[in-house]
């Protein structure tokens, strides 16, 4: 009997699944309407563990290798989104769970997995928030790869890709991150700007985009370095897909607010040490590029 009961729950169990597969292609296979797509909500923050895969302090895809983020505290890039679909639904993603087109959640090369994010489509300012729980985009000059439906929601599956904003968010946190106030260093153009491989210990260094001042670094040291200051964010992003494609460390654009107007920061990091910072330093001065500066959260 007992044996009956277990195969009968089994069976349960099967059928439950297979069930849950089937509405899932189901839903695959065709297209929501514009009211489908506006019930989905956005993603919540919660407090999660780190995925047991996906994780690693490095890892190498096509010839480059990606540096994962320790944590996400005042994590703000800005770069083009892009979005992927039907080709994937139902396949494994990097953390383990399986990934459905329908739901709010992204693709990041090096943020640590989970991490919730809110994506604003710089074009047309619509904006969502999402889990980040793959790995990728792969592609040069990509900063993040979207699902179908929040594609969907930012108004970029026709073109394709977009100019974004990616702002991770803590645990209960949906609204837009402060943004806080540049010093008068901060507004003085790069090439004016003193070329320092360090700070003394009683300079302030720049500030970094964050919703309280008393967040913890973004790795174990915060240690960034600045390669370009610029009030066009088009330059600031010219720039940053340059230093992308010269190294393997992520490339940040941080917008501080002067009184002046907006200041657009790129910076690469963060650095796990002041050896692995000099690297990158010697690589930059070989391909031409003496512009940079050590700075901090």
């Amino acid at each position: 009997m007992k044996v009956y009961q277990l195969l009968l729950v089994l069976a349960l169990l099967l059928l439950i699944q297979s069930c849950g597969l089937l509405q899932q292609k189901d839903r695959a296979g065709r297209e929501l309407s514009e009211a489908e797509i506006a019930a989905i909500q956005d993603a919540v923050p919660v407090n999660e563990v780190l995925a047991k895969s996906g994780n690693p302090q490095s890892y190498e895809v096509n010839g480059r290798t990606y540096h994962v983020m320790k944590n996400a505290q005042g994590f703000v890039q800005h770069g083009k989104a892009s979005w992927y679909g039907k080709k994937f639904h139902g396949r494994r993603t990097s953390s383990g769970e399986t990934y459905d087109m329908y739901k709010m959640t992204a693709a990041h090369k090096t943020l640590p997995l989970p991490t919730y994010v809110r994506v604003t489509n710089l074009e047309n300012q619509r904006s969502v928030v999402l889990k980040v729980n793959d790995r990728g985009p792969f592609v040069t000059g990509r900063a993040i790869d979207l699902s179908y439906v929040a594609a969907r929601k930012l108004g970029i599956v026709g073109d394709g890709t977009a100019n974004v904003e990616i702002r991770a968010l803590e645990p209960g946190q949906t609204n837009h991150s402060e943004v806080v106030m540049s010093t008068v260093e901060d507004m003085q153009p790069l090439d004016t700007i003193p070329v320092t491989e360090t700070l003394p210990v009683n300079t302030p260094v720049d500030p970094v985009a964050k919703t309280t001042p008393t967040k913890p670094p973004v790795s174990d040291t915060g240690i960034f370095l600045q390669v370009g200051a610029f009030s066009l964010m088009n330059n600031a992003e010219r720039l940053r897909l340059r230093m992308e494609d010269m190294q393997s460390h992520p490339v940040n654009t941080i917008t501080s607010r002067t009184a002046k107007g907006e200041l657009h920061k790129v910076r690469i990091g963060p650095f796990s040490s002041d050896a692995e910072l000099k690297k990158i330093q010697n690589l930059l001065r070989g391909k031409g590029h003496r512009q940079f500066r050590k700075v901090g959260i």
